[in-house]
């Protein structure tokens, strides 16, 4: 059971690294997928091993591997953040639809905190992915209604909270 809290963890750090693709590229309008990852300053494309989350940024002192410039550690700070709360929801909810549900809005959610914080905006996208995710977790629940996630056992729930 010890192996499944660790997978879980590390899933978490990798989606916190996500995270942090999404916190840098939303605001600027700019692809998640391509290019890949460069660093801001020296603009060198960082190696796999430049982006093991945790890690690297450890094993790097928090500095870039080729100009040397100082990577904040907001960057560590929401990793292990998002393995924090992906290890959580894993031991409430267990491997099933709630856990990938929630592990779902949670990326949305602390990419909108940080985003909020850094530019005062929401974006669009990330309010459309949530509604989109919603959307997807509502129609499951009205074809599997023995497996509801939320409390009162109504499949119409979710739609009473849009009026």
């Amino acid at each position: 059971m010890a192996f499944a809290y660790i997978f879980i963890f590390i899933f978490g750090l990798v989606l916190g690294s996500f995270i942090n693709v999404l916190i840098y590229r939303v605001p600027e309008g700019k692809s998640i997928i391509a290019p890949p990852s460069a660093c801001p300053v020296c603009g060198k494309r960082l190696s796999p091993l430049d982006l093991i989350p945790v890690i690297s940024w450890l094993l790097l002192m928090g500095k870039c591997r080729y100009c040397k410039t100082a990577i904040s550690p907001r960057y560590l700070f929401v990793e292990l953040l998002t393995g924090a709360a992906v290890t959580g929801l894993f031991t409430r909810f267990g491997a099933s639809v709630a856990f990938f549900a929630f592990t779902y809005l949670i990326i949305i959610l602390i990419a909108v905190f940080f985003i909020d914080m850094d530019h005062r905006i929401i974006p669009d996208e990330l309010v459309i992915a949530g509604l989109a995710g919603g959307f997807i977790l509502l129609v499951y629940n009205i074809f599997f209604p023995g497996q509801l996630i939320y409390g009162d056992g109504k499949w119409w729930t979710p739609l009473a909270g849009i009026i």
